[in-house]
């Protein structure tokens, strides 16, 4: 039903009990007026945002249901330089549209009845068939980014307990009263008790998770303050855009070129995880021994069925404004490690952290405070712990490399920019369910193909005459194949 009269905000006192006109009866009839399709519009649009960000037609619950609505929309938004994923009117079908399209069929044919007929039976057929084709695309996509992602890493290790050490790593000098205003739900803007429950939704039953929290001036570790201005970079982006401007109010709209500093995040985690011991050694030996006199590095934890899981949060505040990772993300992370960055650039000027994504949305740009890190550290270690992926990304065979498409970016989910959930969706919980199990079986595989390997090694050394003899010379092929053959 295409109505909206009922739902809009402005509409008058009986609106409730308003009767939309059956249009595909008067349309078969050869009685439909456009205008009566417009009245049912009532000049009226909605979208949908999730915890006051996003503005869509399709948005992840935080139960186990993704929605979408053709009666929502139009939208339009994704990146402002790459268009790869960007969601335009025409990516999810609109049932006004259908509407349209369907009913308009009869205009231009001529009165004799059996040709209207005629003209109606294939305007039906064809308009159905379009939106039902379309409908079917969108909901299988859906299906493949919500429910069954794509693994970050085929190698998710399991653990009894798992250490979380957060490391804040600030440019800037941390006075006393600073540091003596921290509190856990608002430890330099993370709240380690969203965190907490995240990770008792991510892990499996009998495992648990220790957090614990410090934070260091950067200037006093000098590896780490070389690695972050080696991995830092400047480019320069063609856009569409008014220069300097922060909307499209200005006159000289246009092809612009604008420099942008980013931080390589592949660079930034080798360097961080060299560091990863030294930075994280007095927090994670005092969690695990709880006073023993034994050192206990992150290797060796490992063997004694504890793994850590470090999270780096860079605060800068010093840096140049609206830097991020080169994939315009404020996280990145791998196996061993989560780097973060927490832009404090604001602070400076009495300002709020208000910090440009990269992203348009409805033709306004799309900001984001900065120094609110809580569900990019979630993120993180949903993508290290458990190997859960963006549900916005996925990865293309056909071109070899990771695509986004940024209708799933909105709703209950720690990633990308049109998100402001912090915690961990049942969806999110039974992705990272899955993986677990994939990665098992995984293992399994690979293990099993190893011995078979083996095998093979010996096979080809001792027993090539009696293969060669049976008329068999393929090496590629298993012992174990060949007996069966």
């Amino acid at each position: 039903n295409p109505s909206k009269v009922r739902i809009h905000p402005d509409a008058p006192a009986n609106a409730s009990t308003h009767q939309p006109p059956d249009l595909i009866g008067l349309w078969q009839q050869g009685n439909y007026d456009a205008s009566k399709l417009a009245d049912e519009e009532a000049g009226f649009v909605y979208r949908y945002t999730y915890n006051g960000v996003g503005e869509s037609a399709i948005w992840l619950s935080s139960k186990n249901y993704v929605v979408v609505d053709l009666s929502a929309g139009p939208s339009s938004y994704g990146p402002l330089v790459s268009q790869s994923g960007a969601t335009t009117p025409q990516g999810l079908p609109s049932l006004k549209d259908t509407y349209e399209q369907l009913m308009k069929q009869l205009q231009d044919l001529p009165n004799q009845m059996t040709v209207r007929e005629y003209g109606r039976n294939m305007a039906q057929a064809g308009a159905i068939t379009l939106m039902t084709g379309r409908l079917a695309a969108v909901l299988a996509e859906g299906v493949k980014a919500a429910f069954i992602p794509d693994v970050a890493s085929q190698h998710l290790e399991q653990a009894k307990t798992l250490l979380v050490p957060i490391v804040v790593l600030a440019d800037h000098p941390i006075s006393v009263e600073a540091q003596a205003s921290q509190r856990q739900d608002d430890y330099w803007g993370i709240n380690v008790t969203q965190i907490e429950a995240a990770l008792a939704h991510l892990l499996g039953e009998g495992q648990e998770a220790v957090v614990i929290t410090t934070q260091h001036e950067l200037h006093r570790h000098k590896q780490l303050a070389a690695a972050l201005h080696k991995a830092t970079r400047c480019r320069c982006e063609a856009v569409v855009d008014v220069p300097q401007g922060w909307d499209y109010s200005g006159t000289d709209m246009g092809l612009h070129v604008n420099s942008h500093t980013f931080i390589d995040p592949e660079a930034l985690l080798e360097e961080v995880e060299k560091s990863a011991d030294f930075l994280t050694h007095g927090l994670v030996t005092v969690a695990h021994t709880m006073g023993k006199d034994e050192e206990h590095h992150i290797a060796q934890l490992r063997h004694e069925g504890t793994r850590v899981i470090p999270v780096f949060v860079l605060a800068l505040q010093n840096h140049p404004d609206n830097v991020m990772l080169s994939n315009r993300e404020l996280v990145a992370a791998d196996h061993d490690a989560v780097v973060v960055l927490q832009l404090r650039q604001g602070i400076r000027w009495g300002a709020a952290n208000e910090v440009f994504t990269g992203h348009v949305i409805n033709g306004q740009r799309l900001s984001v405070d900065g120094a609110r890190s809580t569900r990019h550290v979630i993120a993180g270690l949903a993508q290290a712990l458990a190997g859960v992926v963006p549900p916005y990304q996925h990865f293309e065979p056909g071109l070899g490399r990771i695509e986004n498409d940024w209708r799933w970016a909105t709703g209950a989910t720690p990633f990308g920019p049109y998100s402001n959930f912090s915690g961990v969706s049942e969806i999110m919980q039974n992705a990272a369910r899955r993986n677990e199990l994939v990665a098992h079986v995984s293992a399994a595989m690979r293990q099993l193909q190893h011995q078979l390997d083996a095998v093979d090694a010996f096979v080809a050394h001792h027993f090539s005459g009696p293969w060669e003899a049976a008329g068999i010379k393929d090496a590629n092929r298993h012992w174990l194949d060949t007996v069966a053959g």
